[in-house]
């Protein structure tokens, strides 16, 4: 099994030289986008409300808003270079023989937009957040739930095995039903009786 440190599985095979070469530089810090928005989380949990009230949506945001830049420097190397999907793996949870359970990082083309939307739209969401919720006296309990949620969405984006493989099936259904409309020829309408 790969190490973080020692390589990426490319689409189903195990690719050592991608990374060591430094050809894909931004792509060995995928982990950090899901972990930014958690240590704001901490931070702001940690603080149990004493923490300066101006410095709050500084840190909500400033995490949030720094795994946007994050990922638009990973989607800036992933269009940039081959467009495959890469597994980055993290930890194996159990393994007995050839059978492996393991916990990594999957992204494609359909995660990179997703991760785009939750922490561009996360990031905004903070900043109107910053001026609606300015005299609130949860202030850092909200931010600290938002942080948590967009952590928990970039996680969901970006794990390679949800529930056993539901998210191949899920995908390979959009595809098939992608391409049934796009090849469709000619659409009969039919008369409503």
């Amino acid at each position: 099994m790969p190490t973080m440190a020692g390589g990426i599985t490319v689409g189903t095979e195990y690719v050592p030289t991608l990374l060591d070469q430094g050809e894909a530089r931004m792509l060995n810090y995928l982990w950090l986008v899901p972990t930014l928005p958690l240590v704001g989380f901490l931070i702001l949990v940690g603080s149990a409300g004493k923490l300066n009230p101006r410095w709050v949506p500084w840190i909500g945001a400033g995490s949030v808003g720094l795994s946007a830049v994050l990922v638009a420097g990973i989607g800036y190397e992933f269009l940039a270079g081959q467009r495959v999907c890469y597994k980055l793996p993290l930890r194996t949870w159990a393994s007995s023989g050839d059978f492996s359970v393991s916990f990594g990082l999957y992204l494609d083309a359909l995660s990179l937009t997703m991760l785009g939307v939750v922490t561009g739209v996360g990031f905004l969401i903070h900043l109107y957040s910053r001026g609606f919720m300015a005299d609130d006296p949860g202030l850092a309990r909200f931010f600290a739930y938002m942080n948590l949620f967009v952590a928990a969405m970039l996680v969901l984006e970006l794990e390679d095995m949800l529930v056993l493989g539901v998210r191949e099936v899920v995908r390979e259904l959009i595809l098939v039903l992608v391409e049934e409309v796009l090849l469709m020829e000619a659409v009969e309408v039919l008369p409503v009786l």
